[in-house]
């Protein structure tokens, strides 16, 4: 009899512990449990999905803050030699726009662009001191930003100018 029971015990010791051991390792632990994604970023498995305008593990940067600051402009294709001028970037009224001073070394009105995903620049359709501008602009892996864009004047005369942005 006393061997039947222990057989019972420990049959039910080894029950217990499988099930045990099956109810642990099916459970589905939180991958997002002590991560904060801020500024309206989302938790997706185990990092932050951010949104636009923030960049970051935990979507804390600015993504337009590399655009801001100071710029020394490399225009190609007017002379044989570059010509060189200087810009700046300031922030815009959102989170994901800049305005660029000194545009094309030529207007005094800032040109408004959108930063869109981590590293590039749309400089939408606008007006600007009668001049239609548009074009695209994005940060490269040395740190400078390359743009393209036309500017339109007011008799319809457009010219595409390719342009680097260096620190």
């Amino acid at each position: 009899m006393k061997s039947s029971f222990n057989r019972v015990l420990i049959a039910s010791f080894f029950t217990l512990a499988m099930f045990s051991a099956i109810t642990y390792l099916s459970c589905n632990k939180d991958k997002c449990k002590g991560i904060t994604c801020y500024n309206g970023g989302a938790c997706n498995g185990d990092t932050c999905t951010c949104p636009t305008g923030y960049e970051g593990a935990t979507c804390t940067t600015a993504s337009r803050n590399k655009f801001l600051g100071e710029w020394q402009a490399a225009q190609k294709g007017i002379t044989v030699e570059p010509l060189l001028y200087p810009i700046s970037m300031a922030t815009g009224n959102a989170v994901n726009t800049v305005l660029i001073n000194n545009f094309n070394n030529s207007f005094t009105t800032p040109v408004s662009a959108n930063v869109t995903g981590m590293d590039n620049l749309v400089i939408p359709s606008q007006t600007v001191q009668g001049n239609t501008i548009s074009g695209t602009a994005f940060y490269d892996s040395n740190g400078n930003i390359d743009a393209s864009y036309t500017v339109t004047d007011p008799s319809g005369n457009t010219t595409s100018v390719s342009v680097v942005w260096e620190k």
